[in-house]
């Protein structure tokens, strides 16, 4: 077992809660009377000392620069419009100006999928430092405008049933605050609740849920940490900007298919604090990386992968748009702990690999081991897969193979894993329980 710095086994056992506004039609179908709209707090600049800027996986050589999607150019519809009509503009560049948490009450922040194994918009979890208690004061970074919030019921703890919270704050031009492992409302939101008629037990989810327009001041406190977990979940999401625009912000990345990628317009939240707490938190980053959300790499097998192609124009109708399920994907990137490492993360069991994440070391050429943006049209190629127990911790012992062959296009991907624990010198031709993806 290859064992890494792991400050009480961190955010190991951290599971998802974390619940993002969804559901609905993108216009409110009754408007209330329309809210205060005030003014959005401008990010003061200080003279406090700051942290080295989020750091990004270089973009490999020898690879397709880009692509301007031609779903981008159609004006009739926009895939990253704002989930609601009727937000403010913000008054200034978007900015928090209030800290989400005290720095002193963190012991660390890491990036990475958690017990996901797609690449998602909550992807920086805080772990609430001991001397804390498990427990910590949260506040409204910044203006608050409506609130999807949704409770979880963690009944089946026999000794202490327990409700978590997880939710989405929807902010001016449509940016997104995502909280996920939160509890303990506190009087303010607990007071607009009262006044909101939830709804219990749906399709998609089990609990209550309150979706309402408000009006929260930052600064306010809005939540307290969950006590089981030890962590939170912390996202933030870029309404109306394009797929270049959003390339250009601090740890978005690249993404070919934005509108299907679950953090297709996911950034870093920490990089919109101001000083000192943007510098705080930055300095709590136990990996040094705060990114990159999406790692596509075009004409490559490096990125995100999804059970059916996507269409070459941006679709018109929803169910088209629809982002898979995450048992259906495949998410080859680069293991944040370790720059030398790459990791293929799971969905389902269907080409030989169970749920999960798995691990090897990279080479810089030849087909063995290869990192997965030197995969690329025309070869067959072999990696040698260990099981990933956490965000620092895998196997020592190679579990299975995986032979991989990109087509033609770029455009898919076929693998295959098999019961070996050596590449050897190939050919590795499929056995027959390969399976395809898609971009």
């Amino acid at each position: 077992m290859n064992l890494k710095f792991i400050p009480l086994l961190l955010l190991a056992a951290v599971f998802t809660l974390v619940l993002t506004g969804c559901g609905g039609d993108s216009e409110l179908s009754d408007s209330p009377p329309p809210l205060p709209k005030p003014t959005f707090t401008p990010v003061l600049p200080t003279t406090a000392p700051t942290a080295t800027p989020t750091q990004v996986i270089p973009i490999p050589v020898e690879t397709t620069p880009g692509i301007a999607p031609a779903w981008e150019e159609q004006e009739a519809l926009f895939w990253n419009e704002p989930m609601w009509d009727g937000l403010p503009k913000c008054t200034t560049d978007f900015g928090f100006s209030h800290q989400l948490v005290a720095p002193k009450d963190i012991m660390e922040i890491m990036f990475g999928p958690g017990s996901h194994v797609w690449p998602h918009e909550h992807m920086t979890y805080w772990g609430v430092a001991g001397e804390a208690g498990g427990v910590v004061q949260l506040y409204a970074p910044t203006d608050i405008f409506r609130i999807d919030l949704r409770t979880g019921s963690l009944s089946d703890l026999e000794d202490d049933p327990y409700t978590e919270w997880g939710g989405a704050f929807y902010l001016c031009d449509g940016y997104t605050l995502g909280l996920g492992h939160i509890a303990e409302p506190s009087d303010v939101i607990l007071s607009i609740l009262a006044d909101a008629e939830p709804e219990c037990d749906g399709d998609h989810f089990v609990g209550c849920r309150w979706n309402t327009e408000t009006f929260i001041p930052a600064g306010t406190p809005i939540f307290k940490s969950s006590h089981y977990v030890g962590a939170l979940a912390v996202g933030l999401t870029v309404a109306g900007l394009t797929a270049k625009q959003l390339q250009e912000l601090p740890g978005y990345g690249y993404s070919i298919t934005p509108w299907r990628a679950p953090g297709g317009n996911a950034v870093c939240s920490l990089e919109y604090f101001p000083e000192p707490f943007r510098s705080d938190y930055l300095n709590l980053l136990h990996s040094s990386t705060c990114g990159p959300f999406n790692q596509d790499v075009p004409g490559t097998a490096m990125g995100y992968w999804m059970p059916s192609p996507s269409p070459d124009i941006f679709p018109s109708l929803p169910s088209e748009r629809d982002v898979p399920a995450e048992e259906e994907i495949i998410w080859l990137h680069q293991t944040v702990t370790e720059s030398a490492m790459h990791t293929i993360s799971v969905g389902s069991a269907t080409f030989g690999l169970d749920f999960g994440h798995y691990v090897y070391a990279t080479s810089a050429s030849g087909l063995v081991n290869s990192r997965w943006d030197l995969v690329k049209p025309g070869h067959t190629y072999c990696t040698e897969l260990r099981t990933k127990i956490n965000q620092y911790m895998w196997e020592d012992d190679v579990e299975r193979i995986l032979i991989s062959r990109l087509s033609e296009d770029g455009a898919s991907l076929t693998v295959e894993a098999t019961n070996n624990d050596k590449c050897g010198a190939g050919p590795w031709p499929f056995q027959g329980g390969e399976r395809t993806f898609y971009r």
